[in-house]
């Protein structure tokens, strides 16, 4: 019997066979897993954006409606003051075009006098509100009591500023801390610093 020399032992399944190769790599498994969560993540982030999709005309108009609600009344309140701040500009202005003849009238003041040629510190006042549709009494304290009280603060061309604890004496505020008013007998109607005597109170007429 012939005898043959025995076979090289086969490599085939060590190479080829997929139950015998050789194990990944530890870093492979790590890329895979980290590609896995990044696919994840890919795919809720698709469905965030098309949760929080484009919003339709109707409830554009609706957003716009609601908010239009909301500032309508804003702007309504802001008109209004708006319109209120014109009507007393122009009171003030009238007055003021009353003002500046008196001050340079050279009619000397005199007790009980309201003008044209004359005039005493309240028929001033009297003379001066009536050109812009307003009444006084003519007198002093008559006139506080028909007047709004105002604060320093808040005094306005057309003010009045009344004068000494029993109210004997008024002036009309003129702005720049200034008042025009009839001093006493015998004296022209001039200017003086509002603050030119012991002040009781300031009101405003209208």
């Amino acid at each position: 019997m012939a005898h043959h020399a025995p076979r090289p032992p086969s490599t085939r399944s060590a190479l080829a066979d997929p139950v015998t190769a050789a194990p990944r790599p530890r870093w492979y498994r790590c890329t895979t897993a980290l590609a896995a969560l990044a696919a994840f993540a890919v795919v809720l982030a698709g469905g965030a954006t098309a949760a929080h999709a484009e919003p339709t005309v109707a409830e554009i108009e609706r957003q716009i409606d609601e908010d239009w609600n909301k500032l309508e009344p804003v702007i309504e309140r802001h008109n209004a003051t708006r319109q209120d701040l014109a009507a007393r500009r122009k009171q003030a202005d009238a007055l003021a075009a009353q003002i500046g003849p008196l001050e340079k009238q050279v009619d000397q003041a005199m007790a009980g006098a309201e003008g044209p040629n004359s005039y005493d510190c309240s028929g001033l006042m009297l003379a001066a509100w009536a050109k812009a549709g307003v009444s006084l009494p003519h007198n002093a304290a008559q006139q506080r009591r028909a007047t709004a009280t105002v604060s320093r603060g808040e005094l306005r061309p057309g003010d009045l500023v009344f004068y000494y604890s029993d109210l004997h004496h008024v002036g009309m505020y003129v702005g720049g801390g200034w008042v025009v008013h009839a001093s006493r007998a015998g004296v022209p109607i001039k200017m003086k610093k509002v603050d030119d005597g012991p002040i009781h109170s300031y009101g405003r007429p209208g």
